[in-house]
């Protein structure tokens, strides 16, 4: 399960800041000033995103490349989970698209200056911050979450069942706390306490 986390949030710190950046420069064109009403050439974003190119580093589009790298480790925390693989995350996806980006162009551009270092950090950052608060938030139990939407259960209804169950007259599976078997029709009063009569 670790390792699919960790897959899982690579592919999301690599495609995420190009895909947020996209976006953010479509909805805010004239801030921006990266889309102009025609496909935006993978190069100038990938150069946007790694604050390579100098038109990133302006006060608008230095903000759309900040929040879309914060917004990828807002991703990367909530679908790893845990600290260390929110980290182990960040780092091969950042580098998977580091390495994109070489392989693509066919040139050792100039990735590993200090913006593009800033870049980094920042998914690093954001990355370490929401997964240790989604690590740190404690799941509601599934009752409390219903009170908290309304649904009213009353206590009887309120024990745990951990099923499937297997009928100790027939040996069936039994996927839900009937009362009889749907097999044998054996009476299952002893096996779940809502059916205990009194």
């Amino acid at each position: 399960m670790s390792s699919f986390k960790i897959f899982v949030g690579s592919i999301t710190a690599a495609v995420t800041p190009p895909i947020l950046l996209t976006i953010l420069a479509v909805a805010f064109q004239k801030e921006i000033g990266l889309y102009h009403n025609n496909p935006i050439p993978l190069d100038t974003l990938l150069n946007y995103v790694f604050l390579i190119d100098v038109k990133a580093m302006q006060t608008n589009s230095l903000i759309a490349v900040i929040i879309s790298w914060i917004l990828a480790g807002l991703f990367i925390g909530e679908v790893t989970r845990k600290l260390i693989y929110g980290l182990t995350s960040s780092i091969i996806g950042y580098f998977l698209l580091v390495f994109y980006y070489v392989f693509s162009l066919e040139t050792i551009p100039a990735i590993f200056t200090l913006p593009s270092i800033y870049t980094f950090i920042t998914l690093l950052g954001s990355a370490t911050i929401f997964s240790e608060i989604r690590e740190m938030r404690k799941p509601k139990p599934f009752f409390t979450r219903l009170e908290e939407g309304g649904i009213k259960v009353e206590e009887e209804y309120k024990y745990p069942l951990k099923l499937p169950i297997r009928c100790p007259n027939c040996n069936a599976v039994i996927y839900s706390n009937s009362e009889y078997c749907w097999n044998c029709n054996f009476r299952l009063v002893d096996l779940f306490p809502r059916f205990r009569e009194s």
